[in-house]
């Protein structure tokens, strides 16, 4: 026998608002923050000399800043404008050097883990499964040693990590502002990568 409840059609459930961060999740980005704190002092990256090819990167920083006009260097084969800009914030902030540049880097690898650590939570990682994997990524050989220089690598990563928690984020509840920041940082992303 069917009582009235169950002929009536099920209502759809009122969206949920967005919930504080669990103290996990609060915990695990304090641990990834802590994490970058120690690499930075077991691996000081203040040096003044080129890794790698960073050295045509940070010419056209420094071109930039005394200039004021961005110049593509002919060996560079990335777009390399976003990164230009940023190392160029930093430069007027803190002075034209490989470490201050490097320092712009290492700013944008700590917002990728986090944003690895947050993507990895949106689409239903356990907290210590992505804290493992944001750990992973930070002592991966690849991503640490371009960390410590002014390659294009890290920060294109970063934006994208960034671009992908702002999509699910935004889609997942319908938020247009975070759709908004990830379009930026998709973009922004490209031009420091193709």
């Amino acid at each position: 026998m069917h009582t009235a409840a169950d002929v009536e059609p099920r209502r759809a459930a009122p969206a949920r608002p967005s919930l504080p961060i669990p103290w996990v999740d609060l915990r695990n980005l304090y641990i990834i923050l802590a994490g970058c704190v120690a690499l930075l002092v077991l691996l000081p990256p203040e040096h003044e000399y080129p890794i790698i090819d960073d050295w045509i990167y940070a010419g056209s920083v420094r071109h930039q800043v005394d200039t004021g006009d961005f110049a593509m260097p002919p060996q560079s084969q990335a777009n390399l404008v976003g990164l230009a800009l940023w190392g160029t914030l930093w430069a007027r902030l803190f002075g034209v050097s490989y470490t201050t540049l490097t320092y712009s880097t290492l700013a944008l690898a700590l917002v990728g883990l986090l944003a690895f650590y947050g993507l990895a939570r949106r689409v239903g990682t356990p907290p210590n499964a992505a804290l493992l994997g944001a750990g992973l990524l930070a002592v991966n050989p690849l991503f640490l040693h371009l960390s410590a220089s002014f390659m294009t690598d890290v920060p294109f990563l970063a934006l994208v990590l960034v671009a992908c928690y702002g999509y699910v984020r935004g889609l997942q509840h319908g938020q247009w502002g975070w759709l908004l920041v990830a379009g930026v940082c998709a973009g922004w992303g490209f031009l420091i990568r193709q």
